[in-house]
């Protein structure tokens, strides 16, 4: 019956460093999203501009486009 719980528990407890970074990295994100003042022009998950909505942008552009375009706007 122990080893019945322990694994789960373990797949569980393996699973939450991997959430917690990926919350870290969006939270990072979004920091340097407003620091630069893209919320001028843009929008992510509503917060900023509403006309520049950026939520989408990987659906249609891969991530050379969008690098492409960061680095070098037409």
């Amino acid at each position: 019956m122990k080893q019945i719980l322990i694994v789960p528990l373990a797949a569980g407890a393996m699973l939450l460093p991997a959430g917690t970074y990926a919350q870290d990295v969006k939270t990072k994100a979004m920091d340097v999203f407003v620091a630069q003042k893209c919320t001028q022009c843009h929008s992510i998950a509503g917060r900023g501009n509403k006309k520049g909505a950026l939520d989408d942008v990987g659906k249609n552009l891969t991530a050379a486009q969008i690098k492409e375009w960061i680095t070098d706007p037409v």
